[in-house]
């Protein structure tokens, strides 16, 4: 290229010039191979045989030609010739080395930047002496070094450099290595100068670079960390009001239970105790009476009176000993023993594996219903004579509570009375209070049968076993 011309060498020989639309022109043809070197506008070219040939760069007119005949060079083989930026014309042949210094002063030297070192490693990618873009950096390439240099052949004159990195540059100083150390993120533009010293002209180079922001301090990164906190609030916000919504929830449950229950309590304080019973220990009492038994009366009156003590002091509490239920059912049966017109013998039996029965606690009359059903229901209906056995068994962590009697069967009754539909209601009442007492309630009712013929029903259940201890 020379004066936006653009020449082209062709097989060492020929050289064109390149003319827009693609044209070649050709300018020069010789019939020995040679390259060719621009210098001060003129056209070297130079061979391994005939030395060099001084051609005018503008028109191709040959001016001279220089070989060891007529020049202090001791070779024609040339292998290399350039100038420096000084005007210097360097010149090597096959054994030696030839310099032709520019005789005019130079006014100013050629700056350049030699080496850049981020955080202690050298930048050999990129050359920063043409470098038109900006160099981006990451926030912990902040330490930089610059290393400048102006080589000058010809001149032993000093030389002297500044720079500045903001708005003002540094004094001029002879060293020509920059450090900064720790820079701050952001835009930056180097300028660096270099003179003769005591000399106004100076050459200078310059490149931009910016130093990026560290993640914590940009923009987005506080928009992602408000979201990311939003969200986190809003997930414990969410699963708090979870809890809490489960939380009261399980009050309502609760409370649904518990308002239950004590629906279910108040029902069977209500079906406690037949009319149809007490109205025949009344009647019992007073035909007593009238056949003058005086001590069989006084026996009646007194266990009529203990039992409807124990169910009136009993309904005022959530749980009583088991003692008391037992000796409840003992009073319960024997005046039915009295009053009915079938006889039948009744049994209790405990097996509390050692823990004595007044320290088992449980809900107050949760057997009398069961055992009522089994005497107007079951062995009343037989021609035998009736018997009736309850059991309290303590197995693990469980009281298991059983009524067997010799009836008819719970499921073949067929009586229709008022009697009967209380009985039926205080059995379904007392059954499903023994089925809310806990989740593990087992509740069984079935009638029990021999060679295809029921011969009694059995009632069983378990309830959790707890003491008063």
């Amino acid at each position: 290229m020379y004066q936006n011309k653009l020449f082209v060498l062709k097989n060492k020989q020929t050289i064109f010039q390149l003319k827009p639309k693609n044209q070649l022109i050709e300018k020069y043809t010789s019939d020995e191979e040679f390259n060719y070197e621009v210098v001060a506008d003129k056209l070297y070219l130079f061979s391994k045989q005939t030395g060099i040939d001084v051609l005018n760069a503008e028109n191709f007119i040959f001016e001279k030609r220089i070989n060891k005949y007529n020049s202090n060079i001791n070779s024609n083989v040339i292998i290399a010739i350039f100038e420096d930026f000084e005007g210097n014309l360097f010149l090597a042949t096959e054994n030696s080395f030839y310099i032709q210094k520019n005789k005019e002063s130079l006014l100013k030297p050629n700056l350049y930047i030699d080496k850049v070192l981020i955080n202690y490693k050298s930048l050999d990618t990129i050359n920063l002496n043409n470098y038109q873009k900006k160099l981006h950096l990451n926030s912990f390439s902040n330490n930089i070094s610059i290393a400048l240099n102006s080589n000058v052949f010809s001149s032993d004159k000093t030389i002297e450099y500044r720079y500045k990195l903001g708005d003002k540059f540094s004094p001029w100083q002879a060293i020509n290595q920059i450090n900064f150390a720790n820079l701050k993120p952001g835009s930056y533009q180097f300028v660096a100068e270099a003179r003769f010293k005591n000399n106004k002209n100076s050459s200078f180079k310059s490149f931009s670079f910016i130093i990026k922001k560290p993640i914590y301090q940009e923009v987005w990164f506080y928009i992602i960390c408000a979201i990311a906190f939003l969200l986190i609030a809003i997930f414990f916000l969410e699963m708090h009001l979870k809890k809490v919504n489960k939380r009261n929830q399980k009050k309502i449950k609760d409370l649904e239970i518990k308002n239950h229950l004590q629906t279910l309590e108040q029902k069977a304080l209500q079906l406690q105790m037949n009319p149809h019973f007490i109205f025949n220990v009344l009647n019992g009492i007073k035909a007593l009476g009238n056949s003058e038994k005086k001590q069989e009366l006084n026996e009646t009156i007194s266990s009529f009176s203990v039992l409807l003590r124990s169910v009136l002091n009993n309904s005022r509490l959530e749980e009583i000993s088991l003692k008391e239920e037992i000796t409840t059912l003992k009073n319960y049966l024997k005046l039915e023993q009295q009053m009915s017109s079938k006889n039948f013998d009744f049994f209790i039996e405990e097996n509390l594996n050692g823990i004595d029965a007044e320290e088992i606690l449980i809900p107050p009359m949760l057997m009398q219903p069961f055992v009522e059903n089994a005497i107007k229901h079951g062995i009343s209906k037989i021609n035998i004579k009736g018997n009736i056995l309850i059991t309290f068994d303590v197995k693990q962590a469980f009281l298991h509570c059983s009524i067997i009697d010799n009836g008819i069967g719970i499921y073949h009754d067929t009586t229709n009375n008022s009697e009967k539909k209380h009985t039926s209601v205080a059995f379904k009442v007392t059954k499903e209070r023994i089925e809310n007492l806990s989740k593990y309630n087992v509740f069984t009712a079935k009638e029990i049968f021999k060679e295809s013929n029921c011969i009694g029903t059995k009632i069983s259940f378990k309830i959790p076993l707890k003491t008063d201890y």
